[in-house]
């Protein structure tokens, strides 16, 4: 049930986005936020097990459309100089629900019924479609006047698309894939299993999600400030560096402290992985095509935590629990060497020759 949470964001990202390209962005967060209140009513009613999928459904749908969204606005609005920072505080306030939510449901189950974090979810969703409608404003680079459709090229939707598919915005879009199959794979699938093989209780296990999630949000911020002003390449690298070593570590934590210090470095270099590419999709991609880029960029990462669990699963099984820390860390490690064809430099020299390479194609 979980995953048809993920399996709708993985479905619908790409299509929103290339959406918001063409219709803006602002209707997809309004509308997004209206569908996961609907979701979360239809879950919060819910008598049968199929209400409850419909409602996972459309929460995933709203998400996939109002998170697309919302993220193109941010790079929209920021420029080379602070994409990083502006993304970093995105992405801070976009994780604040899941380090306090779990508490706050927690609590509003016990108190008023196991349905009714549904039901607080649906009017939170409903207030920031409120919000959206009346605070914010278009983004949405403005749009050259169609020519008559006599003179449109047929093959003119492909030529766009391929230019959200260069080779600097596909290793983005990988390094999304990679970080969200190993991070929260390891986290969601694996990390338990290896906490309960160690003999250690449910509290060990909510103290290392928290430090995770903690130290994750909490580089959020310095992370962009770093890549804004060093550039992405030369804080990304150290980033994925520090995060291989936790992925590497786990598999010989075999006592608490070694869990905690893996923990620690996979917490950290998290902060660096989850920022900073955002951040390069919209350095890199075309403005018109910030959206579709965007929409690609999150289906890759919603196609990682939809594998990851059925394939450490699979391993696990079958090769043991040391094996996945392994396949992790393999696929984590390669994508760590595709960092090294990013382009050196700051992000508005970046982003300069970029324009250049538009404007030669004729953009």
């Amino acid at each position: 049930m979980i995953a048809t949470n993920s399996c709708m964001r993985m479905l619908v990202g790409f299509p929103a986005g290339v959406l918001t390209d063409r219709w803006g962005r602002r209707p997809f967060v309004i509308a997004g936020m209206l569908i996961t209140a609907a979701g979360a009513l239809v879950a919060w009613s819910a008598t049968a097990v199929e209400s409850l999928f419909v409602g996972q459904a459309l929460i995933g749908i709203g998400a996939a459309f109002y998170a697309t969204a919302a993220l193109s606005m941010v790079v929209d609005m920021a420029d080379a100089t602070n994409r990083g920072k502006a993304t970093g505080l995105y992405m801070m306030g976009f994780h604040l629900g899941a380090v306090f939510g779990p508490g706050i449901g927690g609590w509003l189950a016990y108190r008023c019924g196991i349905n009714s974090p549904f039901l607080a979810f649906a009017v939170l969703a409903a207030v920031a479609a409120a919000a959206a409608t009346f605070l914010t404003r278009e983004t949405r680079p403005p749009q050259e006047p169609r020519a008559p459709a006599v003179i449109i090229k047929p093959d003119l939707p492909r030529e766009n698309w391929s230019r959200a598919l260069t080779r600097n915005l596909t290793i983005v879009y990988f390094l999304n894939f990679a970080f969200r199959f190993g991070f929260h794979g390891l986290t969601w699938t694996i990390l338990p299993l290896l906490i309960e093989d160690l003999g250690l209780d449910t509290r060990v296990t909510g103290f290392i999600f928290m430090t995770l999630g903690g130290l994750t949000m909490l580089f959020f911020f310095p992370s962009g400030v770093l890549a804004d002003r060093l550039g992405r390449r030369n804080v990304i690298i150290p980033g994925a560096v520090i995060a291989a070593g936790g992925f590497l570590l786990f598999r010989w934590a075999e006592t608490l402290p070694l869990v905690i210090i893996a923990s620690v470095l996979l917490g950290i270099g998290g902060g660096f992985i989850s920022t900073i590419p955002a951040a390069m999709v919209g350095d890199f991609a075309p403005e018109k095509l910030r959206g579709t880029a965007m929409g690609i960029y999150r289906s890759m990462g919603d196609l990682g935590l939809v594998l990851a669990p059925v394939t450490l699963g699979f391993v696990a099984t079958y090769a043991g629990l040391s094996a996945t820390f392994f396949v992790t860390f393999a696929l984590w490690f390669l994508t760590t060497l595709t960092l090294f064809l990013l382009p050196k430099g700051s992000p508005a020299s970046v982003r300069a020759k970029s324009g250049k390479v538009e404007a030669a194609r004729g953009t």
